[in-house]
């Protein structure tokens, strides 16, 4: 799957697909709407030992429309707030304005989700903006991939796969066509107030690159590793692959 990026080139990464339902990226599927999220989803088939992250191992996870995953509650609302600013723990590979409540054929602007042994894989399918919007589409994903067999329980990785990125901001937040205004944020927050991890780019336009750029070396992708509950820091300070 390779999917043009208007006025932006070739996105140069792909979807990880194979997982089912109506465009193979899993069965499971939000309702359409502008601020919601999935009930709990358990994690006892994906990670029977649960995932650790900072000092809480947890069993259940919820997907949110707005470009985020969260664990403890679910986060449904967007207020543009900068990270660290939640009670919440939630990894984000595009916490922004989505909105889903536009029809366009049944299957695109839609957010799907799959739990199969080891992995979780949630993919915000060709989603718009609000209010509305779907002239310009966003198409990304998060997988997470349990590591206890090979390290410690609850250990695992997560990674963030961009494959369209049409917009940045919504109305809502001052954006005039997708772009200007406060723009999307990418990144993780422990809900502590002290650990968390803000792309450089959050906030601003230049967040679009996140189609074009990685921190492993290939282009749209990004990949974090939590050991022993925290993501780890490579030996220059940067949160690396």
């Amino acid at each position: 799957l390779l999917l043009v990026m208007p006025e932006l080139g070739l996105a140069q990464t792909t979807l990880v697909t194979g997982l089912g339902g109506p465009v193979d990226c899993g069965e499971g599927v939000l309702p359409p709407g502008d601020e919601g999220s999935s009930t709990t989803i358990d994690l006892a088939s994906a990670f029977p030992q649960g995932l650790s992250f900072y000092g809480t191992s947890y069993s259940n996870v919820f997907v949110n429309t707005n470009g985020s995953l969260s664990f403890a509650a679910a986060v449904p609302n967007f207020d543009g707030t900068r990270f660290p600013f939640t009670s919440v723990p939630m990894i984000a590979p595009f916490w922004a304005d989505v909105d889903t409540s536009s029809e366009i054929d049944g299957l695109q602007n839609r957010v799907y989700f799959d739990v199969v042994p080891g992995t979780v894989t949630v993919t915000w399918y060709f989603v718009g903006r609000n209010v509305g919007h779907v002239d310009r589409l966003d198409t990304f994903q998060l997988i997470l991939n349990d590591q206890s067999a090979a390290r410690a329980p609850g250990d695992f990785d997560f990674e963030m796969r961009f494959v369209q990125c049409g917009w940045v901001s919504s109305d809502s937040m001052g954006g005039v066509d997708g772009f200007g205004g406060s723009a999307a944020q990418m990144g993780f927050d422990a809900g502590n107030i002290a650990n968390y991890f803000l792309h450089p780019d959050s906030q601003t336009d230049e967040i679009v690159h996140l189609c074009d750029q990685s921190n492993i070396g290939e282009p749209g992708v990004w990949r974090f590793v939590v050991r022993a509950g925290e993501v780890e820091t490579c030996g220059n300070g940067e949160r690396e692959g």
